[in-house]
């Protein structure tokens, strides 16, 4: 027979069992958490990206200079004439690179990207856009040629 404040081995394992229920909800709702959080913080990185990439591409040259003569001299992607205005000659360029080699210049921090410019002439440069994965994107007017036209940056995540 027990005496008062003594604790038997069932009542301790229910309550080390309850215990690691408990414990095991915990663990499962902060790794939730965190995946939602990692989720966010791809979705703004992937946002980010494409507004900085669209702007680099659109409004600058792009570096050094003369980069589309000699595509393996590229540092820093850049299609603009003057902000706005693409040179066909740097687009021409781009869309004959390599794509490891335009994605490292475009400075997408490894994710994969998809450009297009749809108006005065049609080009598609980078990896087509798959529905899996989190993505962003961006888009401007633009002119080349005279004409005006609507460049699209999109910068994805492959799951």
């Amino acid at each position: 027979m027990k005496g008062r404040g003594q604790v038997s081995l069932v009542d301790a394992l229910a309550a080390f069992f309850v215990f690691l229920l408990v414990f095991a909800g915990l663990m499962g709702i902060t790794a939730q958490l965190n995946h939602s959080r990692y989720a966010q913080n791809v979705q703004a990185d992937l946002e980010f990206y494409a507004v900085q990439g669209l702007a680099r591409l659109t409004q600058t040259p792009g570096l050094p200079l003369s980069w589309d003569s000699n595509t393996m001299t590229v540092s820093t992607l850049g299609l603009a004439f003057k902000p706005g205005v693409l040179s066909m000659s740097k687009v021409n360029a781009f869309a004959s690179m390599d794509y490891n080699t335009a994605r490292t210049a475009l400075g997408v921090n490894g994710y994969d990207f998809f450009f297009s410019l749809d108006g005065v002439q049609d080009y598609n440069v980078g990896l087509p856009l798959y529905a899996t994965g989190q993505q962003a994107s961006a888009q401007t007017s633009v002119s080349m040629n005279g004409g005006i036209g609507i460049a699209r940056l999109y910068v994805y995540q492959v799951k």
